[in-house]
């Protein structure tokens, strides 16, 4: 299997105290940490939004992190894979 095979994801994470842990923040520092690409940003006090964008291996690696991190139940994940990459050159936290 190759492993530089890439991966386009969009991840919501519902129904977390985004402020009390710096969440944004620390989604961002493991992101450009694993090198990906894409951003984060809050969609709500309880909402995160993600576009990740690397290989596929660091993705799914990531997407277990947050799950960890954020203490969540499977039902708070949303993904969505999709075929196309958009190209992001770095990562970073929207408002």
């Amino acid at each position: 299997m190759d492993k530089h095979i890439k991966a386009h994801v969009d991840l919501e994470i519902k129904e977390i105290d985004i402020q009390a842990k710096g969440m944004r923040f620390n989604a961002y520092k493991e992101a450009k940490r694993r090198e990906l690409k894409g951003y984060v940003k809050s969609t709500s006090p309880s909402s995160l939004w993600m576009v990740l964008e690397g290989e596929t291996d660091q993705v799914n690696d990531y997407i277990n992190w947050c799950r960890t991190y954020f203490h969540t139940s499977e039902d708070q994940v949303v993904t969505r894979r999709k075929n196309r990459l958009l190209q992001y050159d770095d990562f970073r936290i929207m408002d």
